[in-house]
């Protein structure tokens, strides 16, 4: 039988972590950050943060302490896990907080907010929770009179938008044709930034559309503001590229 080394143990426990990273990975990107909103909601970091303590510590704890026959080893090894299952538990929270759980049309653009983000207070089902699949589409109506006075003063002071208050939203389609009406010409965009006409046409070309039949409406994300390009007809959202077109 092989001797099992502190250099084989800690790359055994190296080979588990690298695994469940990959597999925390696959969920993120499957599930609750799909493109385009890993980039967005600056999945990467998460995830970079989350797999330099899950692949480091736990095999460098376990290279640190592993030694043959030493007494006491199975407490040592038990105690590395439980700090590695206890690290990388808080690291799932915090993605899982973070994680883009509606996209709200506002009126003239789209926002991506994460979970931790939302105020569920006096929201109606099935507006009044979190799920734990991926981004939502959704629209916020804003309220009128005192009501929407009251939302606008709220943004300002403490930065709470109508795109936070679960209580406005409402489903997607009956707000499209405002969307659709602040939706901002491909040619406008272009005239900004010329150095985006391959990927514009490459976007068009994967959709089968031309640029008369589609339009573009900001999104607003953690990692700045993008164009989310929308089908002229009948305003579905098709996929976004991170250029303001602003």
């Amino acid at each position: 039988m092989m001797k099992i080394t502190r250099f084989r143990a800690a790359g055994i426990h190296l080979g588990i972590s690298a695994f469940i990273v990959l597999t925390v990975f696959g969920i993120m990107l499957a599930v609750w950050y799909p493109s385009p909103y890993f980039q967005a909601a600056g999945a990467l970091g998460l995830i970079t943060i989350l797999a330099s303590v899950d692949i480091t510590v736990g095999p460098l704890l376990t290279l640190i302490l592993f030694v043959p026959g030493k007494r006491g080893l199975l407490f040592d090894l038990c105690l590395i896990a439980c700090l590695q299952i206890g690290a990388l538990s808080y690291g799932m929270w915090v993605v899982m907080a973070a994680r883009p759980a509606y996209v709200v049309l506002a009126v003239d653009r789209f926002e991506v907010v994460p979970a931790n983000q939302i105020s569920f207070e006096d929201a109606k089902p099935p507006y009044d929770r979190a799920g734990f699949g991926g981004p939502v589409l959704v629209a916020a109506v804003p309220p009128k009179g005192q009501e929407g006075m009251k939302v606008s003063m709220g943004a300002v002071k403490t930065g709470i938008d109508i795109h936070n208050l679960a209580r406005y939203y409402a489903p997607y389609d009956s707000q499209k044709k405002e969307g659709i009406a602040h939706g901002i010409a491909i040619p406008k965009v272009l005239a900004k930034h010329p150095e985006a006409r391959a990927e514009i046409d490459a976007l068009l070309t994967s959709h089968h559309l031309k640029p008369e039949e589609t339009l573009i409406l900001p999104v607003m994300a953690r990692q700045g503001v993008g164009s989310m390009f929308i089908r002229q007809a009948d305003g579905e959202p098709l996929d976004a590229l991170w250029i303001d077109p602003w």
